[in-house]
């Protein structure tokens, strides 16, 4: 949401736009697109506008874990289809998600449709676990950990997602693996970590990220949003310890 205020702010110090963009693509549009005066004033800089420009705007529902409460998502207002005149259609190649992560989203997910998708990458390896945020727990996931880099995975391939912070008080795991891996287990930063370095975030700092292996910290904080968008993060494995 600061990003987004961030930019309307912006846009409207431009108030008499005399460049306007001949195309425009949006990622991740379903972050901002409940703001309606958000995207009008961003109609401004397209020629031609929403209505008659040439825009491409691609999300996905469920991944939709920012922006204000209550917000109407305009993409299912008719005037997206209707006074916009877009077309939609569906993108059917999940190029990141192995294939049981991928069954994995369709089941979590409030508008199902990667049961549509041809998963790229053929993989059956997604474990789910019960536990404590305590040292029993904490020992298991460093079990999963080490088992890993003994079969040659790099450290740099596992990447513990939390919905807590490392300074919450109730962040048991995080801070024993932080403790068992001293300088090796870092704050994910984009994809620069290295060969030996562990790495963890939140999942609102790791949305638009990805790793081949992600280790979920699921506690009752955790909503279904935040754990579909955690889980989408896993290339090829992933391991969810359910800590509710």
């Amino acid at each position: 949401r600061v990003l987004v205020e961030k930019a309307k702010a912006f846009l409207l110090e431009q108030s008499s736009p005399t460049n306007r963009f001949d195309c425009l693509i949006i990622d991740e549009a379903q972050d901002f697109t409940g703001d309606k005066d958000f995207m009008d004033i961003l109609s401004d800089f397209i020629v031609g506008g929403f209505k008659d420009g040439n825009v491409y705007l691609f999300f996905d529902p469920n991944q939709r874990i920012f922006g204000a409460k209550g917000e109407e998502k305009i993409y299912q207002d008719n005037r997206f289809y209707e006074d916009w005149r877009y077309a939609q259609f569906e993108l059917l190649t999940n190029c990141r998600n192995s294939s049981c992560i991928a069954k994995a989203l369709d089941v979590i997910a409030k508008e199902p449709s990667f049961h549509k998708f041809k998963s790229k990458i053929v993989s059956e390896h997604l474990t789910f676990i019960e536990g404590k945020q305590d040292l029993a727990t904490a020992e298991k996931v460093a079990s999963f950990i080490d088992n890993l880099k003994d079969e040659g995975i790099e450290a740099r391939q596992i990447t513990v997602l939390s919905g807590l912070t490392l300074s919450n008080p109730q962040s048991v795991i995080l801070k024993e693996l932080k403790a068992r891996y001293k300088g090796k287990f870092v704050e994910a930063s984009g994809n620069d970590a290295k060969p030996s370095e562990l790495t963890y975030s939140t999942v609102y700092r790791y949305k638009g990220l990805e790793n081949d292996i992600v280790i979920i910290i699921r506690d009752g904080l955790m909503k279904e949003a935040q754990f579909y968008v955690a889980l989408s993060r896993a290339k090829v494995k992933a391991l969810v310890v359910d800590v509710r």
